[in-house]
Parts: C-alpha cells; structure tokens; sequence
C-alpha cells in the first residue's frame, strides 16, 4: 500500500481565491469609510485630551501632525481577504451575508482601535514603527485569529494524494528547511 496526503481541495481554492479579493478591493478608493474613521479618529483623539482639527474629508491634524487616511487605513484589506475563507459553500446566502456583515463589524473596530492606540502613542512621542507597524501588526493578526476560529473549510472535500514523487518531496521538505537555514545550497 503506497503512503498517502490528505489535501482539502475547499481550502486550498480558497486560499488561492484571497489575492484575487484584496486585488478586488484595491478597486475602490472607499472615501466614504476613509472619511467616517477619520472623524471618528479625530472624536476619539479629542476625548482622550489630544489637540485635533479637521483639515479635509480623509484627513486630520492630531498635536500638530498631519494623519492622511488613505484607502488601506480602512482595513478592507483583510476584510476581503477573508470572504473566500469564510463563505460557506453548503449554507445560504443570509446565513453568509450574515457572517460577512459579523466580520466587517469585527474589522471596522479593530481598525478604529488600532488607529488610535498609533495616533495616541505617536501624539507621545512613540517612534512611529512601534505606534503604527507593530501594533497593525496586531491587528491583523486579531483579524486573521477571527477567520481561523470561523473556519468554512471544514467538513470540505479532503482528497488523498499517492503520488510518489509529492510524497518524497513533502517528506524531504523539513530537511530542506533545515539546510536553507544553516546557509547551506539547497538542490
């Protein structure tokens, strides 16, 4: 009997789908959503004592620094790329509306928590690295942890792979990992 790997055709489509939605979103400048976070970044700013003032519909001034709050300030990103890993294939189409409409609330506090941990922090003299590229870090990671706790996938189509050649090559890959990282060629 030869060996076998159990590959889920469902997630491995969706998987493949994610780029194709974030491309999707990329489409659209999303000035509606950009201007509802940045009045209210410039609400929240203002009740946590900081000096702000409206300069135009996606930008605000916060303690005298300029926050322009382009489309990818919005999170949309994530929130599409999460569609094809959340869309269930065997449910209806309420039931999906539904959980995209929970994942989009998900994401739109998420952002608005994340912009102003980084403005409060920057407004106090954080480097912006650390009040901004660690803490979105964080903040798709809260998203991505959503998805994941979500899954769609499961109970999908797992296929069983018996080829040789994918088996050799899937059990050889932890040792080629290995040597990549000790700086040695890899074949």
């Amino acid at each position: 009997m030869r060996p076998t790997v159990a590959v889920n055709l469902g997630l491995l489509l969706r998987v493949c789908l994610v780029p194709l939605f974030v491309n999707l979103f990329k489409q659209f400048s999303w000035m509606p959503l950009r201007h509802a976070t940045s009045r209210i970044i410039l609400w929240l700013s203002s009740l946590l004592g900081l000096h702000v003032a409206a300069v135009s519909a996606d930008t605000i001034m916060v303690e005298n620094v300029c926050y322009i709050f382009v489309a990818r300030c919005t999170m949309m990103d994530a929130y599409f790329g999460a569609i094809p890993l959340l869309w269930g294939w065997h449910v209806s189409l309420m039931k999906n509306a539904g959980q995209l409409a929970r994942l989009f609330v998900v994401v739109f506090v998420v952002n608005i928590v994340r912009l102003q941990v980084d403005t409060f922090l920057h407004a106090h003299g954080v480097p912006r690295p650390v009040s901004h590229e660690a803490i979105t870090g964080v903040a798709y990671w809260v998203v991505l942890a959503w998805v994941l706790r979500h899954r769609a996938w499961e109970g999908e189509r797992v296929v069983l792979l018996r080829e040789p050649w994918l088996l050799s090559y899937l059990r050889s890959w932890p040792k080629r990992a290995a040597h990549s990282s000790e700086g040695e060629p890899v074949s």
